[in-house]
């Protein structure tokens, strides 16, 4: 019989369930042993995140955060807002099978995306809520209409997804503000790195707002937000906030991505005076590409996203649910 393998990082193999962020995981080891299938919890290899193809063995592996490929081989992932997966073959976040995809607003139904888009924001933005943890004393004083830069940490350098590095881009929103103050906050996990790119900066003269504030405090004053491929974008969508990009992502359709240095001030102005349809974009995204581990057709919906991978009921040996 098929077995289907879960690869989690190590720290998480004795504790995570009931991990808000591993929520995925149990849940799909439940449904499918409940249902009669032969699941295993295995240390994800180091192997399993540098981008390399993997050997077919019949099984089906679910990898944590992987980086890899091959037929049998799946990839999960928080998809930038908490309660929202990648899982898919190709890989995840900036490699996931989304960035095939372009938005379309004719897709979507305006109500439903409204009242989506809402839900959302109650649950995030009016909570002041995001991934990682926030500052939850008052907000301190920012400047209005800021250009709001989110750093990402290492990884993403790493693994190549950034078309220029963290003191260049940082160096590029200062050059071309226009007048606008820009704020910056390095990423929670990673503040040195960050932090080294800021310094940087400012050696050259330019001025720069350091800020470890709330993520939602710095978008209820920003005019537009700028990062690698953050989540931050989408918790910008949240406040109508058009998103910049400087690196390859999935979602690239609903924001202005800079290839060099010398696209930026046209993506600004671009990003700036364009239409954007959030609610939509919102909807689109997380309702086409993800699963909502809180969604009542979860079941249903992972069921045939391993259907497509080539793992339907019966190779998995499912009983009827």
């Amino acid at each position: 019989m098929t077995e289907v393998v879960l690869h989690l990082a190590r720290p998480d193999l004795a504790a995570y369930r009931g991990k808000p962020g591993r929520a995925l995981y149990p849940m799909v080891h439940d449904l499918l042993q409940d249902r009669g299938a032969r699941v295993r919890v295995v240390a994800r290899s180091n192997a399993l995140m540098k981008g390399r193809p993997v050997d077919p063995d019949g099984d089906l592996h679910i990898v944590e955060t992987g980086w890899c490929y091959g037929r049998g081989w799946m990839s999960a992932a928080t998809a930038y807002l908490e309660g929202f997966w990648h899982l898919g073959e190709e890989g995840v976040l900036a490699n996931s099978p989304a960035r095939h995809d372009i938005f379309d607003p004719g897709q979507v139904s305006q109500g439903a995306a409204q009242d989506f888009a809402q839900t959302l924001r109650a649950r995030f933005s009016q909570a002041r809520r995001s991934r990682y943890r926030q500052q939850r004393r008052a907000p301190e004083t920012l400047p209005k209409e800021a250009i709001a830069v989110f750093l990402q940490g290492p990884t993403t350098y790493r693994r190549e997804q950034a078309f220029v590095s963290a003191a260049q881009m940082l160096r590029l929103v200062a050059e071309h503000a226009g007048g606008r103050p820009v704020v910056v906050k390095a990423h929670p996990l990673t503040p040195e790195f960050g932090r080294a790119a800021i310094a940087k900066v400012r050696a050259k003269g330019f001025d720069l707002i350091e800020t470890e504030a709330n993520v939602h405090d710095i978008l209820a004053q920003a005019a537009v937000t700028v990062s690698v491929n953050s989540a931050v974008a989408f918790e910008g969508f949240l406040h109508d906030l058009p998103a910049i990009l400087f690196g390859r992502s999935d979602f690239h359709s609903l924001s202005e991505t800079v290839l060099e240095a010398a696209d930026y001030p046209q993506a600004l102005t671009r990003a700036l005076t364009r239409t954007w349809d959030f609610p939509a974009m919102l909807y689109w995204y997380f309702n086409r590409h993800t699963l909502a581990t809180e969604a009542s057709d979860f079941n249903e919906r992972l069921l045939a996203q391993l259907a497509r991978a080539g793992f339907d009921a019966a190779r998995l040996g499912l009983r009827a649910g």
